[in-house]
């Protein structure tokens, strides 16, 4: 099927997708948000307990900048949304880490809007409330709503507002990477010989380093890195003809454990097994582009930040166009959000690989060129930080 099919396709899924009520959320923690929806609004509890609510006012407003000052003010060509008011269940404060959960609600349940804007007077500590939203960069003030705080999708999927507490999609080790500062290191190899920055160590075997619930799965994908006890997985997964046909690494579980090892012995790379609600399905492989071959290929060289990938579905039941969907844009935003100054995410498929291909477009990437490799044509498949959290989505 084309490219432009496959488009379609999507675009007609993702309408029938938003036309269906979202009624729960899993956190990143396990615990599941529940949407109890009346004609009074919506009540969210987590856990069973009840966290806060929300209601449509009667009034809209539109979050309206580049036409600020110009003739287009009055009538921005911008969507204008209702204002939510969100209030709590008692007098009790709302913590940062529940006012983050129900902003996650709201823009599970609204994803088609890129902004929210809120009005939070009926919060007991709303100056707590309205600092955090502001100061994290979740929220923003616009001089024409002067009562609402505009809630960002953008920012809010960058992680704004994630280091003040523990609910974040970023788990254990990943932490590590998105704090580590600017140093100079140098690599001479057979594959390639350049300046780049030090990069942060590599996480200890089977760290966790990702969680999300997809909504359009109904399921958690998760990432942790390879261990040794992935090796038997591993090894079943090469020796399947579809992945060997892709890969090209069918043999022995001798074989295998060398290649795992060598891996988590290369910087370059980061080797991740990716699960669906902790069920192993598939092999990544993040690497630093700047220190891997592929860099001489790309038009204008490496950046310092690229990361590239490689991929490998391993269960035949994991399988599908939904699911690998929700997996390629989730391995997506782990890398823009564990890595802040990564700017493009580098993939090189081959060129007559039209599956991955196409999953690549539908997660916002395009086609940057092709090159031949010395085994293989390969498509340069490129996603921009800016373009893929400007779009809608992780869902």
């Amino acid at each position: 099927m084309s490219a432009p099919a496959v488009g379609r396709l999507n675009q007609v899924q993702q309408i029938l997708d938003q036309s269906k009520p979202i009624d729960k959320l899993i956190l990143p923690d396990s615990s599941v948000v529940k949407y109890h929806r009346s004609d009074d609004g919506t009540q969210l509890t987590r856990n069973d307990v009840v966290i806060g609510s929300y209601v449509a006012l009667q009034r809209t407003a539109a979050l309206v900048v580049s036409s600020m000052g110009t003739e287009f003010e009055p009538a921005p060509p911008i969507p204008s949304y209702p204002v939510i008011q969100i209030s709590t269940p008692t007098s009790a404060d709302l913590s940062v880490e529940l006012v983050w959960v129900i902003v996650y609600a709201l823009f599970t349940e609204k994803r088609s809007q890129d902004s929210i804007p809120i009005n939070i007077a009926k919060i007991p500590n709303q100056s707590q409330v309205r600092e955090y939203l502001l100061q994290s960069g979740l929220g923003r003030l616009h001089v024409k709503h002067p009562s609402e705080i505009f809630l960002s999708r953008s920012a809010f999927w960058q992680g704004a507002g994630t280091r003040s507490h523990s609910l974040g999609w970023l788990r254990e080790y990943s932490w590590v990477v998105a704090d580590f500062p600017v140093q100079d290191a140098f690599t001479r190899s057979t594959r390639v010989i350049t300046s780049h920055p030090l990069r942060p160590p590599k996480p200890p075997p089977g760290a966790l380093l990702y969680r999300r619930y997809c909504p359009s799965i109904g399921q958690t994908l998760s990432m942790r890195y390879i261990s040794l006890d992935d090796l038997e997985t591993f090894s079943r997964w090469h020796n399947d003809e579809r992945v060997h046909a892709a890969w090209g690494e069918r043999g022995t579980l001798e074989k295998h454990r060398k290649y795992i090892e060598d891996q988590m012995a290369d910087p370059r790379v980061w080797a991740v097994i990716a699960s669906w609600d902790d069920e192993p399905m598939a092999y990544f492989e993040f690497t630093w582009v700047k220190e891997d071959h592929v860099s001489q290929y790309i038009p204008g060289g490496g950046q310092a930040y690229d990361r590239g990938i490689h991929v490998l579905v391993g269960e035949d039941k994991f399988r599908g166009s939904a699911r690998a969907q929700a997996w390629m844009r989730s391995l997506t935003h782990y890398v823009f959000i564990v890595e802040p100054r990564c700017n493009r995410l580098i993939g090189e498929p081959r060129a007559d690989n039209g599956a991955i291909i196409s999953v690549s477009l539908t997660a916002a990437m395009h086609i940057e060129t092709y090159f031949d490799l010395p085994y293989k044509r390969s498509a340069m498949t490129c996603n921009l930080r800016e373009r893929f959290f400007k779009l809608d989505l992780l869902h």
